[in-house]
């Protein structure tokens, strides 16, 4: 069972991997001032302020993290539609030559999810310029 976020973003938050308070990394605040609150659901909103501050930030921390293997990665899931520790250490190994860690592979996917919810972000304000973007996330 995954859980999602909705509203000006939609999207699934990666299973074992990825927290449901993760687009705090991009500036979004829990909202305080929300009418129908639900304990199982975060909602949250992100100042367009903040598109070119913490979304901008965040985004280029996730690609500072993640260096060359940003572009291993993507290869890896173009490659591939499903993933498992040795499906990923058997691609490394067959791909670049290298051997892959599993703890080093794990810690790679957590900034590599991140980085997909900030590009999502990223996205909304490059359509909606003048907005703040609002969406809700299941805990």
């Amino acid at each position: 069972m995954g859980r999602y976020y909705s509203g000006d973003i939609e999207g699934k938050f990666w299973f074992a991997l990825q927290s449901s308070e993760d687009a705090e990394n991009f500036g979004a605040l829990a909202r305080e001032d929300h009418i129908q609150s639900r304990e199982d659901h975060i909602q949250y909103y992100i100042s367009n302020d903040e598109k070119d501050g913490e979304v901008k930030e965040g985004i280029e921390e996730c690609l500072d993290v993640l260096g060359e293997s940003k572009e291993r990665l993507d290869n890896f899931f173009d490659k591939n539609n499903r993933y498992n520790d040795k499906i990923a250490v058997d691609f490394w190994k067959d791909e670049y030559d290298e051997e892959l860690d599993t703890d080093k592979f794990r810690s790679l996917l957590v900034v590599y999810a991140r980085l997909e919810l900030g590009r999502k972000i990223e996205e909304y304000f490059k359509k909606n310029p003048d907005d703040d973007c609002y969406f809700e996330a299941e805990c």
